[in-house]
């Protein structure tokens, strides 16, 4: 009986849904091109509004970190000072970004990824300095992956290219997975959540 009944009751809603398609009104050959001309617009607006809110974005953070070529290489800086709680280094040397209070020489480099993979790090032309910070940022800005090492571990892994003038070191599973690596991702990303627990 019970079967019966729930068959009863899918025919009555096929049969009310085929009415429905039966009664809709059919759209004239005229006005098909004239909804497809708005809806492309509706698109176009929404693109537009996108667009204008990332440009606004760019803007408020080039005014706050101070015009930059660099924006994910100067907000990783940034967020690694924020990690060590000390603050940006005035120092012109450049393999150096941070110091710490107990006198660490911190050399940041980031990258944007679409997922954690092997890609080459800006070059590194000197290793005057006593910790690498390697930051990976998702296309959504989180945080894929990151490690602090110490720069002679880093050093063994890299590759120096004559062309640059300099060191070549990508993020390789040997970098991110080495033993000397530490990893400081959920650190790191707890301090972009609001949840800074070092």
């Amino acid at each position: 009986m019970n079967k019966l009944l729930t068959c009863l009751l899918m025919f009555a809603l096929a049969a009310c849904a085929n009415m429905q398609a039966i009664n809709k009104p059919v759209e004239s050959a005229s006005s098909a091109p004239e909804a497809l001309i708005e809806t492309k617009a509706d698109e176009f607006a929404s693109l537009a509004t996108l667009w204008r809110n990332y440009n606004q974005a760019s803007l408020a953070l080039e005014a706050a970190m101070g015009r930059t070529a660099n924006m994910v290489g100067e907000f990783a800086e940034r967020l690694v000072a924020q990690h060590y709680n000390v603050d940006l280094s005035t120092s012109s040397a450049e393999s150096l970004d941070l110091i710490t209070a107990d006198n660490k020489r911190i050399q940041v480099k980031a990258r944007k990824l679409q997922q954690i993979e092997a890609t080459r790090l800006s070059i590194i032309r000197s290793w005057d300095f006593d910790l690498l910070v390697v930051v990976l940022f998702g296309e959504d800005g989180n945080i894929l992956k990151a490690i602090e090492i110490d720069s002679n571990s880093a050093k063994e892994l890299a590759r120096f290219d004559e062309y640059q003038n300099g060191y070549v070191l990508t993020t390789s599973k040997k970098l991110l997975e080495h033993e000397a690596a530490r990893d400081i991702t959920q650190n790191l990303q707890n301090i972009m959540d609001g949840m800074a627990d070092n």
